[in-house]
């Protein structure tokens, strides 16, 4: 079962992959020895997008289930609580 800590761990991931790659690209771009094509550029760019969209889908997972399991207690609390309401000792 996720919780709010395994989203917190997927938002910081996007984060820290977001800096790797920054440094990284740095590196190939400006310091490398052998300068890279232009088409090594639109291939690394590409993967990079595709890395960060799927980090992104985990973590829009994590909270989405996160939000469902939310509601299905409060709907299973509400099923709890609302006899009880609904005696005279409440009203």
């Amino acid at each position: 079962m996720k919780n709010r800590f395994d989203l917190e761990d997927a938002m910081s991931a996007l984060y820290k992959y977001g800096w790797r790659y920054r440094c990284n690209f740095t590196f190939f771009l400006m310091d490398a020895k052998v300068r890279p094509t232009e088409d090594d550029i639109a291939n690394m760019l590409i993967g990079a997008k595709a890395l960060h969209n799927a980090r992104y889908q985990k973590m829009w997972q994590i909270f989405e289930d996160l939000i469902k399991m939310e509601l299905s207690q409060i709907r299973m609390l509400t099923k709890l609580i609302s006899p009880i309401m609904m005696t005279e000792q409440w009203q």
